[in-house]
């Protein structure tokens, strides 16, 4: 060991003594540098590198949002203004559906309000031919073609005072036809004072013919029979003038029968 060098026992470490009186100079380890500086600038270094890792690019370049973005942020998040021109849903005229407007008839169809006091849909372009009788009943026919396809409507005498009674007279007629074949007979599903009936028979012109018919109390009293006809052959086409017609009859009073 250097002979200047010494134990300094109230400062605890090695001093170098260069030889002269009273001088003395000491020898730091690297333990003894202070190293606070050192500490504080790595926490800012750690920080700025954390930043430039975290923070969106637009944001590290130029410094945040621009006037205009605000502006466009603020008016996407505000409320839509109303239009003082339109009223409220609540407030909006609604059309009365009893206004009285009159139902239009179907295509095809036209409505006879007929000189009998019966009114009834009638196929565009059928004609009307009337019998009428002494005992002051009636027989009205719409027909296209000299009654090959026929509407007929029918009243009865004093003693037919029931539908039920009316079809037993059609049928009754009906009966004594070539080939007859009654098909079916019932009371009208949910029809008040209603019976239909559906039979088939050989015309002597037309052949093989198919006749349905409905038979109901008027509310002016009189018993009315509704009869559509036709080949045969042309089922759907004759059942469906019947229901197109048949069930759109109405004789007296304010609604229909």
């Amino acid at each position: 060991m250097s002979k200047n060098l010494r134990w300094d026992a109230e400062r605890q470490r090695w001093v170098f003594s260069p030889g002269f009186p009273g001088g003395s100079v000491s020898i730091r380890s690297v333990s003894d540098y202070p190293v606070r500086s050192f500490t504080v600038l790595g926490l800012l270094a750690v920080l700025v590198l954390t930043a430039m890792f975290l923070l969106p690019d637009d944001l590290l370049t130029s410094g945040g949002p621009s006037d205009g973005e605000e502006e466009s942020a603020a008016s996407s998040t505000s409320e839509p203004e109303e239009d003082p021109t339109e009223s409220p849903p609540g407030d909006k005229p609604t059309k009365d559906p009893d206004e009285g407007e009159e139902e239009a008839a179907p295509d095809d169809y036209w409505l006879q309000e007929d000189e009998q006091g019966f009114d009834l849909l009638v196929p565009e372009g059928w004609s009307r031919e009337e019998d009428l009788f002494a005992d002051g009943t009636f027989k009205v026919f719409f027909t296209p073609n000299s009654r090959r396809h026929f509407l007929q409507v029918r009243t009865f005498g004093p003693d037919i005072t029931h539908p039920g009674q009316a079809l037993d007279r059609l049928e009754s007629d009906a009966g004594s036809l070539p080939e007859f074949d009654k098909e079916d007979r019932n009371t009208g599903a949910g029809q008040e004072s209603d019976e239909v009936l559906s039979y088939r028979y050989k015309h002597d012109v037309h052949g093989s013919y198919r006749v349905f018919a409905r038979a109901l109390l008027g509310e002016d009293g009189q018993m009315y029979a509704i009869l559509a006809a036709g080949p045969g052959r042309e089922y759907n086409g004759v059942h469906d003038r019947f229901v197109g017609s048949a069930y759109s009859f109405h004789a007296g009073g304010d609604d229909q029968s």
